[in-house]
């Protein structure tokens, strides 16, 4: 459980870049996906842009239950009914979880368009931000996460 969170906040990290858009006639409105799999998980992040901010970022987790023990099952179980709860104190962000016979999967929706939400998912230590909270680069964000090892799905 302990790697599995680590791994979260780790890729979670790589957000840290903050962005400053040139204002464009026509707003461009682009999709990245990514991903990276690591120890039974597979973590991926599909971002949502306009002018190469973010405006919505989607964290889907995919554990193979396979992978786990029981116990350990159980473990990241409890741990995402805490998640939940700290989540939904924060406006803007959704989180759910869902669970099937092989695995279990974690989903996080933040419309970090709001400076306000990244602020807030910052300073609770859920969206690591190197710089300014106002805003995050898709391309920052793809090339830090293609440093660390994360794939761009084209």
């Amino acid at each position: 459980m302990k790697k599995f969170l680590c791994v979260m906040l780790a890729c979670i990290m790589v957000l840290a870049m903050a962005a400053c858009g040139s204002p464009n006639s026509e707003p461009v409105a682009e999709t990245k996906v990514m991903n990276i799999s690591v120890d039974g998980v597979v973590i991926e992040y599909k971002m949502d842009a306009v002018d190469d901010i973010i405006q919505t970022l989607t964290q889907t987790s995919t554990l193979d239950k396979a992978m786990f023990a029981e116990d350990e099952v159980a473990a990241f179980e409890a741990s995402f009914e805490q998640y939940e709860a700290i989540y939904a104190e924060i406006e803007g962000v959704t989180y759910e979880t869902q669970s099937t016979d092989t695995e279990l999967i974690e989903i996080i929706t933040m419309d970090v368009s709001n400076s306000d939400t990244i602020k807030t998912l910052a300073d609770s230590g859920l969206l690591p931000v190197d710089g300014s909270t106002k805003r995050l680069s898709l391309s920052g964000t793809v090339e830090g996460l293609q440093e660390q090892g994360w794939v761009l799905q084209e």
